[in-house]
């Protein structure tokens, strides 16, 4: 039997004195002031009921209220002082559509001043429109020496044969197609009636303005031409400088003393803009092969490949590009060194270059045959060949 120190006496008496539910009146429940709040009790973990799925749905069961759902009052709920959120997403829509813009505009914006800024030339009436299937770009390099004083680098080798005006040194048909891009370069020494006249080198047609030339190519050639641009050496210092220097693979140290082209380490070289100049102008390139100087002895020809060879690098290191400033650089670069036609828009203008960067050309070799006119020049003139290269690019 439990003694009086024994505690579980004790805790039983006190247990004991406690009144039941059903000992206390109802009345005296209701009129105490300070009811007795209970107190949260924690969750106690049941980790039987993962054991258990029946004792799992008994306990879903039993925590069911019997009987209906209580109706909902039929008085309205008052609107919330807030817009719901499905009525902000508009307004969101609308800003994040007019940062969009924004940064859209911004370049389309510079782009246009640039374009605006480029040269023009009159000749849109020669041109022609452009073919489902392609579209032909005529892009020309001058001799003009405007623009280059004597304190620039290789001044001698560009000066040197003191020529006025301006004159043809490169011409290229660019082709731009939803397949890719190619370019067929026209030797300066073709043989072809100039403007519907006499024949004469392709080149001396530039001398009567740029509509001579588009009509040359178009009506001797068949080449149908949407877009005119020019380059003069001048501009094309810049635009070498612009990109930092072109790649290009040559299997020979070579050299051009009337060009002032100088490369003696053989393999891939960097050219700088007056290197640059002088590769795809020269006309007497010589190569060092096992000690022995050999002059390149397909003349223009040769020249003609070297020109494909290092449009190719540049249009590849432009489109390569990726730094910010560098492609701002390149962009005024090309607005000053440009001459265009008067009839591209800056649309088409983006469209090509667009194309231009999507994409490697293809270079393209016109046949022709060495011949000697009646004045004793040596000269080159189509053959049975040609006719399938110039219908490449719509001609022929």
């Amino acid at each position: 039997m439990a003694t009086d120190s024994d505690p579980s006496a004790n805790f039983r008496d006190r247990l004991s004195a406690i009144p039941k539910m059903g000992d206390v009146p109802a009345e005296e429940l209701r009129n105490n002031e300070k009811p007795r709040v209970a107190k949260p009790i924690a969750p106690v973990a049941r980790p039987h009921l993962n054991r258990d799925p029946e004792g799992i749905q008994r306990s879903r069961q039993a925590r069911k209220p019997e009987g209906p759902p209580p109706e909902r009052s039929a008085e309205p709920r008052s609107a919330p002082d807030f817009p719901p959120r499905r009525r902000r997403w508009p307004i969101v829509a609308v800003v994040l559509l007019g940062l969009v813009a924004l940064v859209v505009a911004v370049p389309l914006l510079l782009a246009s001043r640039t374009f605006g800024s480029i040269e023009r030339v009159e000749v849109a009436q020669a041109l022609s429109e452009p073919l489902p299937a392609g579209t032909n770009l005529l892009l020309i390099g001058t001799d003009s020496r405007e623009g280059i004083d004597a304190s620039t680098e290789n001044s001698g080798a560009i000066l040197s044969e003191g020529l006025a005006g301006s004159r043809t040194d490169t011409l290229i048909v660019l082709r731009l197609e939803d397949e890719g891009t190619k370019f067929l370069s026209l030797p300066r020494d073709l043989w072809l009636p100039i403007d519907g006249g006499d024949p004469q080198r392709i080149n001396t047609a530039f001398t009567r303005g740029p509509e001579a030339l588009v009509n040359t190519v178009q009506g001797e050639l068949g080449i149908p031409i949407s877009h005119f641009v020019e380059v003069d050496l001048s501009g094309f210092i810049e635009l070498v400088d612009a990109v930092g220097g072109v790649e290009v693979t040559i299997p020979h140290p070579a050299f051009d003393r009337g060009s002032g082209l100088n490369l003696p380490t053989a393999g891939t070289v960097v050219l700088d803009s007056t290197q640059a100049l002088a590769f795809v102008r020269s006309r007497f390139y010589t190569e060092i092969i096992d000690g022995v100087e050999v002059m390149d002895p397909t003349s223009d020809l040769g020249r003609v490949q070297r020109q494909q060879q290092f449009l190719r690098s540049l249009l590849l290191a432009a489109s390569e590009e990726r730094n910010p400033a560098t492609i701002n650089s390149m962009t005024t670069a090309i607005a000053e060194a440009l001459v265009i036609d008067d009839g591209t828009s800056l649309t088409e203008a983006l469209a090509l270059a667009n194309t231009l960067r999507s994409s490697t050309p293809e270079s393209v070799t016109l046949p022709t045959s060495p011949t000697t006119t009646s004045g004793g020049a040596q000269v080159l003139t189509l053959n049975t060949e040609s006719s399938g290269v110039l219908a490449e690019f719509g001609g022929g």
